[in-house]
């Protein structure tokens, strides 16, 4: 089976050659890189190093809201892609050396999947204590399941998945939700979750979702409604105490700051 990752290097030139060599050393050989951008201070340096070895997707044309703009350019890699099995890795995050390998063999049932990762921050690895879906029935009658930890280069699957996605997600009116929680949530029936340690998350004040992590904020309690509504209309789970209780912070961070 042939692997496809998908590399989204916008704004992150800093790290794009080690995400890249953190590829090119996966064990598993049947793989194709793609780099997809609209702009790249070091393209040039890039392709020089590296065309031999990768697919250089540039589009054209780049969305303001940088939520929106990760989405639309994996949407346009995947038209280009020739691989029967989904990578998604953000520019500054890495795959350990067998990551490609373990995840095609542990798919068995060939879902969504999402394997774990730890966070390199000042020269640390930090691991975050992995939690599946809630299952307690206490806390399922207030709240909706969400998956405590996900991030985009945790995310694989088969080909057929991100076409179904985005075949029907024509109009993503998304303005909070990265492509993470849009594909965990759309397929909230059908993920895998390995709890092996196959990815390196890097903490960088640019990444997509770094605006949007501040709990004080107005912003991170609208991206929480944002969520309930997509959960809602994906999977026709009811409102729960959890999202009145999101209307209320916004409210007060809106009001009250």
């Amino acid at each position: 089976m042939k692997a496809t990752i998908i590399i989204v290097g916008e704004k992150k030139e800093k790290f794009l050659k080690e995400t890249i060599q953190s590829c090119l050393r996966q064990n598993y050989k049947k793989i194709e890189i793609i780099l997809v951008y609209s702009y790249l201070k070091n393209i040039n340096y890039l392709k020089d190093l590296y065309f031999k070895n990768i697919i250089f997707k540039h589009v054209i044309k780049r969305n303001k809201n940088p939520v929106l703009d990760q989405i639309n350019k994996i949407k346009e890699a995947i038209k280009v892609c020739s691989g029967e099995y989904i990578f998604l890795l953000d520019g500054d995050d890495l795959f350990k050396v067998d990551k490609v390998a373990k995840v095609i063999s542990l798919n068995k049932k060939k879902n969504l999947c999402l394997d774990d990762y730890v966070v390199y921050k000042n020269k640390k690895y930090l691991y975050l204590n992995y939690k599946k879906f809630k299952k307690n029935i206490l806390y399922k009658f207030f709240f909706n399941p969400w998956p405590d930890k996900i991030c985009t280069s945790c995310i694989s699957g088969p080909k057929h998945l991100f076409d179904n996605f985005f075949l029907n997600n024509k109009i993503i009116n998304s303005k909070y939700l990265a492509i993470d929680v849009l594909l965990i949530i759309f397929y909230l029936d059908k993920i895998q979750i390995l709890k092996q340690i196959l990815t390196v998350k890097k903490e960088s004040l640019i990444s997509v979702d770094k605006k949007y992590s501040n709990k004080l904020s107005e912003i991170y309690w609208a991206r929480r409604i944002e969520q309930h509504k997509y959960l809602k209309k994906k999977n026709k789970i009811n409102y729960k105490f959890e999202y009145y209780m999101c209307l209320v912070l916004k409210f007060l961070f809106r009001n009250f700051k």
